[in-house]
């Protein structure tokens, strides 16, 4: 989980210097700038997600869900804010908006992961490695490397694909260890009415 965190923290510093960089030379394009922003996405939400997956497995975070109401609406509308920001961001390329991409989507990462129980992290360290490659892809096209897209685009997809296999071995739906909320430890209700 630490590991996943760091590669998205990296990528997300990569992303910085290479926005910072090109801007500086005046050399600034969309393809760069969309690159940029949704490497700071990704990278940034796998930093925080993997920071809770990581709690939650040392014991350091409840490993029961932590739910809340309209905990789906506000990440939605929390996506949807970050979009509008990157479309913003891609037009005016200032770095006050970038920097808003990457700390709401640190914040979108943490919310993502806090209601999906202790039972189902390794599935969600899974899915960050996931992330994490998917990011280096971004920086790939941030850097236009070929190495880091191919190896990126890789890593993301057998991330991926592991997640989806370890889901089906727990007679689970992806999608129900995305959305969280069960696949924790016991809640205090349910051991007191025992």
């Amino acid at each position: 989980a630490l590991f996943n965190g760091f590669g998205g923290g990296g990528s997300v510093l990569v992303a910085a210097s290479s926005f910072i960089e090109v801007t500086e030379l005046g050399q600034s394009d969309s393809q760069t700038a969309v690159a940029a922003a949704i490497t700071s996405l990704i990278g940034a939400m796998t930093l925080s997600g993997s920071m809770i997956a990581f709690g939650k497995l040392q014991g350091t975070i409840s490993g029961a869900p932590i739910v809340f109401k309209f905990q789906h609406c506000l990440n939605a509308l929390i996506f949807l804010l970050i979009i509008v920001l990157i479309i913003f961001f891609v037009l005016d390329q200032s770095s006050t908006i970038f920097w808003s991409i990457v700390f709401i989507s640190i914040l979108l990462g943490f919310l993502v992961v806090i209601p999906i129980g202790g039972a189902d992290m390794p599935v969600v360290v899974s899915m960050l490695n996931s992330y994490s490659g998917w990011a280096a892809c971004g920086i790939g096209f941030t850097l236009s490397n070929n190495l880091l897209i191919i190896t990126g685009a890789l890593v993301g997809a057998s991330g991926a694909i592991l997640s989806y296999i370890m889901s089906k071995g727990m007679n689970r739906s992806i999608f129900s260890v995305v959305l969280g909320g069960v696949g924790g430890e016991q809640s205090n209700e349910s051991i007191s009415d025992n």
